[in-house]
């Protein structure tokens, strides 16, 4: 049901295109933190910092379930994949891709914390902080957080690219099989 017999049922039509919303869902997020993010360091008033840097964990938190979808889709996902050269290499792209979004995404509530404040979710609700001001562990988060996140759409991009081409490659080895 919903099998075309010229594709492996790694291909049903039904499969494709619920793990193209969830790539589109994860994807969609993630490019959104990073805009938020980026506004953070653009703003010309402490005023402005404070509210984007608010706006952007509140997104962060809202937001985490799509990027962890998008991670547990795209590991099940590459666990199906042949064993290749070519699926060696985008597992090790997508592991680089799934740390620096795992790292952004445990970092972000730490970072918060680490500075003294508790975790506000825009105006719905706040997580108190558990752990209290830590200035030198914020310092390094911070400066980690920053920098994994200017790396991080290159590594979502490489991840996509090698993604697509694995499936490119599958789909023509099934092909060649009939």
């Amino acid at each position: 049901m919903g099998h075309d017999d010229n594709r492996p049922a790694h291909f049903t039509a039904g499969r494709l295109f619920a793990g193209g919303l969830v790539l589109a869902a994860g994807l969609s997020a993630a490019a959104w933190l990073h805009v938020t993010g980026t506004a953070i360091h653009n703003m010309p008033t402490r005023e402005g910092l404070i509210a984007a840097l608010w706006r952007h964990v509140g997104y962060g938190v809202v937001l985490a379930p799509l990027v962890a979808g998008y991670l547990a889709w795209r590991f099940f996902e590459l666990r199906r994949a042949p064993r290749s050269a070519r699926t060696f290499l985008t597992k090790a792209v997508f592991a680089a891709a799934a740390g620096a979004l795992l790292f952004l995404t445990l970092s972000g509530p730490i970072i918060v914390w680490t500075y003294g404040a508790p975790l506000r979710v825009f105006d719905w609700f706040v997580v108190a902080n558990p752990i209290g001001a830590r200035p030198v562990l914020y310092e390094a988060l911070e400066a980690a957080h920053v920098a994994v996140a200017r790396a991080t759409p290159w590594l979502l991009a490489a991840d996509l690219l090698f993604f697509i081409a694995m499936l490119r490659g599958e789909r023509r080895i099934a092909r060649q099989a009939k």
